[in-house]
C-alpha cells in the first residue's frame, strides 16, 4: 500500500458496530512509549497501568449501564481482556440520583446507572476527581454505590483538616469505618476502606456523621496489577474548569485535572475528551479553548514551579496524551462552527506535547443526520437507556462502541 493510499476498513466484531477506520486519527511517530511500557508491565503483573478519561457527559450518559457500556468502560473491557484486570475504577458522585440537571424517569430511576442516596445531599463545587462533588448537612444521610476490585475506597474532601466525624463508610455491610484526619492534596483524600478482597463487586455505603463541611467525590475499586480506565467525565463540563488561572498556586491543587489523571492522581495515559459544551451556543472561543486545554496538559506534564518546590510531584513527562474530540453534533450547529476551529488549534498542542489526536466527526461525514441514521445518538435524555434516537449530542450504546473502537486504534497500538 502506498503512503497516500487509504487504509482498508477493519471488519466489525458485532452487528450494528460502526466499522473501524483511520479517519480522524493522527498519531505522531514515537507516541506512546511510556503508555506501552506501563501497559506491558500491567500485563506482566508488576504494575497497575492507568488510563484517565477527562471528559463531559458524552463519556457518561445515557448508556445501558454506567460500569462498562460507556465508551471509557468499553475501552476498559477491551484492554483488560488483553492486559489484565485492574478493577472497576472510579465512579463519580456527580452521577447520583437527584444530582443531575436533567430529568428522565426511565434513566434516572435505574440504580444500575446511578449511585443512590437517602436523606439530604446537594451539589458542591465543580472540583476534585471527576469534576464534581456532593455534600450533606444532615447526619445519617447515605450514599451507596458498588465498585469492583480487591481494594476499594472513596475520594472525600474537607475544608478543615484533622476534624473527626466527617463520614463513616461500610463495605458489603460490614462494620462502620470512620473517615477522619483528612488533609492530603488541599483537603482531597483517596481513602482506602478495605483491601485483600476478592476481585468482584463490593457495595460501599457512605454515611454523613459529623458537622465538618465535608464533600464526597466518589468511590473506587482497583487491583494491584493489570489495566484500569478511570472515567472522570462530568455532565455539563467545560474546558474552563481545569485548574484555576493562577497556575502553580497551592490553592489550585483541588481543581479537577490535577486529581483526575494529573499530577496528584497520575495516569500513564491521559485522554482529554471534551468540546461539545464549549461549542454549544458559542460558549468558548477557539483561542480560549486551546488555552484552557493547554493549562490542563500542564497539570498532566507539570514541572516544578520555581516559587513553590514543596508543591511538586514531578511526573517527568511519563504520561502520554490523546486529545479526543467527540462529535459535537447539533451542539455545534451555529455558524461559524467552533469544533473544527478547536481541532485546528489542537494540532498545535499535539506538536507541542507529542500528543495523538482523535476526532469522531469524520466517521459520519461531519453530519448529525448521517450519525443518526447509523444509530449513534441516544434517545432524548435517555428515555430508552442505551437505545438509539435523536439526541443532539449524547450517544447510544452503538455510538459508545464506535468511540471506543476509534480510540482503541491508538490505545491498543
Amino acid at each position: 500500500m502506498g503512503l497516500l493510499d487509504p487504509p482498508a476498513l477493519s471488519p466489525t466484531a458485532a452487528a450494528n458496530q460502526y466499522p473501524l477506520s483511520k479517519l480522524g486519527v493522527f498519531v505522531p511517530v514515537g507516541w506512546g512509549q511510556h503508555w506501552r511500557t506501563a501497559r506491558a508491565a500491567g500485563a506482566a503483573g508488576t504494575k497497575l497501568a492507568k488510563v484517565a478519561v477527562y471528559g463531559d457527559s458524552i463519556g457518561h450518559v445515557f448508556p445501558s449501564n454506567l460500569e462498562d457500556k460507556t465508551y471509557p468502560g468499553r475501552i476498559q473491557t477491551a484492554l483488560q481482556a488483553k492486559y489484565g484486570d485492574g478493577g472497576g475504577g472510579f465512579f463519580s458522585a456527580g452521577y447520583t440520583q437527584g444530582q443531575l440537571s436533567f430529568s428522565n424517569a426511565a434513566w434516572l430511576a435505574d440504580a444500575d446507572k446511578l449511585a443512590t442516596i437517602t436523606g439530604t445531599w446537594s451539589a458542591g463545587p465543580a472540583s476534585g476527581p471527576g469534576q464534581r462533588m456532593i455534600q450533606s448537612s444532615a447526619d445519617g444521610s447515605t450514599w451507596t454505590k458498588r465498585v469492583r476490585g480487591t481494594t476499594v475506597g472513596v475520594w472525600v474532601a474537607v475544608v478543615t483538616s484533622g476534624a473527626a466525624g466527617v463520614f463513616s463508610a461500610t463495605v458489603d455491610g460490614g462494620a462502620a469505618i470512620p473517615i477522619t484526619s483528612l488533609a492530603a492534596y488541599d483537603g482531597f483524600n483517596k481513602v482506602t476502606l478495605a483491601t485483600g478482597l476478592t476481585n468482584t463487586w463490593h457495595t460501599i455505603v457512605v454515611t454523613k456523621t459529623g458537622t465538618t463541611n465535608a464533600y464526597l467525590n466518589g468511590a473506587w475499586g482497583e487491583n494491584s496489577t493489570g489495566v484500569i480506565v478511570e472515567n472522570y467525565s462530568a455532565y455539563g463540563a467545560l474546558s474552563t474548569n481545569v485548574g484555576g488561572g493562577n497556575f502553580g498556586n497551592v490553592n489550585d491543587l483541588g481543581r479537577p485535572v490535577p486529581l483526575s489523571g494529573g499530577k496528584y492522581n497520575s495516569s500513564d495515559l491521559f485522554i482529554y475528551a471534551m468540546c461539545a459544551n464549549d461549542a454549544n451556543g458559542g460558549a468558548t472561543t477557539p483561542d480560549a479553548y486551546v488555552q484552557n486545554v493547554e493549562t490542563a496538559l500542564r497539570y498532566v506534564r507539570i514541572s516544578q514551579p520555581a516559587n513553590n518546590p514543596s508543591w511538586n510531584i514531578d511526573r517527568n513527562g511519563k504520561t502520554d496524551i490523546i486529545l479526543f474530540q467527540p462529535f459535537a453534533g447539533n451542539f455545534d450547529s451555529q455558524l461559524p462552527r467552533l469544533a473544527p476551529q478547536y481541532t485546528q488549534r489542537m494540532f498545535g498542542l499535539a506538536h507541542q506535547y507529542g500528543a495523538a489526536i482523535v476526532t469522531a466527526a469524520p466517521l459520519w461525514q461531519n453530519s448529525w443526520s448521517v450519525a443518526q441514521a447509523a444509530g449513534v445518538w441516544s434517545t432524548v435524555l435517555g428515555s430508552t437507556p442505551g437505545g438509539s434516537g435523536t439526541d443532539s449530542v449524547h450517544i447510544s450504546d452503538i455510538g459508545a462502541q464506535a468511540y471506543a473502537d476509534q480510540l482503541l486504534q491508538v490505545i491498543d497500538s
